[in-house]
Formats: C-alpha cells, sequence, structure tokens
C-alpha cells in the first residue's frame, strides 16, 4: 500500500486547477478544502461528496490527516494562512504571489530558517 500525502486547499477559485491535479495523483488524499464563499462550496460540495468542507482555515491547517496546504486563497491571506502552516509544521505550496511586502517576506524567511524553501 502506497502511503498518501494528506492534502488540503484553501480556496477554490484557482484552488479547482490543483485540485483537478491532486486528484489524478495516486500519491495524494485530498483531505479538505476551505472557502470564504459558500455558494461556491455547495457547488464543489455537489461535485466532490466525500472531501470534507473546512469552514475556516485554522481548523484545515490543524487537522492532523492533512501534510501539505495548497494556499490558494485571496493574496491579502497568503502571509496568515503561510504562518499558521509554520506555527504548525506544515508543508505548503503557495500560489503567488508568497506575501505583500517585504515585512512578511522577511517574517516568513525568519520562520523559516532551517527548512528547505524555495525562493
Amino acid at each position: 500500500m502506497i502511503n498518501k500525502i494528506g492534502v488540503g486547499v484553501i480556496g477554490l477559485g484557482v484552488g479547482i486547477h490543483h485540485i483537478n491535479t491532486l486528484l489524478n495523483n495516486d500519491k495524494i488524499d485530498l483531505v479538505g478544502v476551505c472557502d470564504f464563499d459558500n455558494l461556491v462550496i455547495k457547488r464543489f460540495k455537489n461535485k466532490f461528496p466525500k472531501i470534507k468542507i473546512f469552514h475556516n482555515s485554522e481548523r484545515l491547517i490543524n487537522d492532523q490527516n492533512i501534510n501539505l496546504v495548497v494556499i490558494a486563497s485571496y493574496d491579502n491571506f497568503h502571509f496568515k494562512h503561510i504562518k499558521d502552516c509554520i506555527k504548525n509544521k506544515k508543508n505548503f505550496f503557495v500560489e503567488k504571489p508568497l506575501c505583500l511586502n517585504f515585512r512578511e517576506y522577511n517574517e516568513i524567511k525568519k520562520s523559516t530558517q532551517g527548512r528547505a524553501v524555495n525562493n
């Protein structure tokens, strides 16, 4: 049996493209998704009824079954989601931009000292 990577996706706009790719990978278990828009969530749930819906990003990031978080939220939330992932020792992939300014970048860089990070 293959050990699968548990993945959560925040943001179902661009995130849906990542989801389509993730679902085609037999090493990935798409554990759950999160979005602010209830209509988007409803449509997603109709199409993918077995995938867990999280109503806030913190719960998704804190879920023990999630090893990797795909951050495809609005740009102004990227920094918060990254900080939450770092705090909870979660791997993450973030859509560009990574963050909105040098202060945020420097805080991310400082928080990831000693961890593998691709800039």
